[in-house]
């Protein structure tokens, strides 16, 4: 699923190169875990020094926000009136994955988290496009993104000509 590029960081650790690869996604939930002496050997299959560890840590904690922060990879949001519901999920996320990809739950912690956040983007938009409901709520969820007003749309809305001025600086209606 090489459908975006993924951060990998060189790094110098106990005297050698290495190339972190993006965590898969069993990784990261066990890295939350662990001491970042653990977590780096997870990552590095080494013995490292606490400094070399925090390194390593700071590196997949850099590759983490890289994912997650990818406009390409952003989950669609909008706000739901839903009712409130009691009980959190811890693996919604996973499960929805796991439909849409037509593979088991593990199987989905095995994914890197480039793929994991591609996939379950995809998954949230193709079940919400089943709906006249989701369809709106999709758009809406594009809507609340944007930060440039569509002026043409405005200009329509409100009944606005639009105004030229020429170089001599005259007005001409539109």
């Amino acid at each position: 699923m090489d459908k975006v590029k993924k951060l990998r960081i060189s790094l110098t650790v106990g005297g050698e190169s290495i190339v972190l690869s993006p965590p898969k996604m069993s990784a990261l939930y066990l890295m939350a875990e662990m001491s970042p002496m653990q977590a780096a050997e997870l990552f590095t299959g080494m013995k490292l020094s606490e400094i070399d560890s925090l390194m390593v840590c700071e590196a997949v904690s850099q590759v983490v926000e890289d994912a997650v922060n990818r406009p390409e990879l952003a989950v669609p949001y909008y706000p739901d009136k839903q009712e409130e519901i009691p009980f959190e999920l811890f693996t919604g996320g996973e499960k929805l994955v796991a439909e849409y990809a037509n593979m088991s739950v593990p199987d989905v912690f095995e994914l890197d988290i480039y793929d994991f956040r591609m996939l379950l983007r995809d998954a949230v938009i193709y079940n919400k496009m089943q709906t006249d409901k989701g369809r709106k709520w999709l758009k809406d969820a594009y809507r609340i993104t944007q930060t440039v007003p569509d002026m043409d749309k405005l200009r329509k809305k409100f009944d606005i000509k639009k105004r030229v001025i020429s170089e001599d600086g005259t007005e001409e209606k539109c």
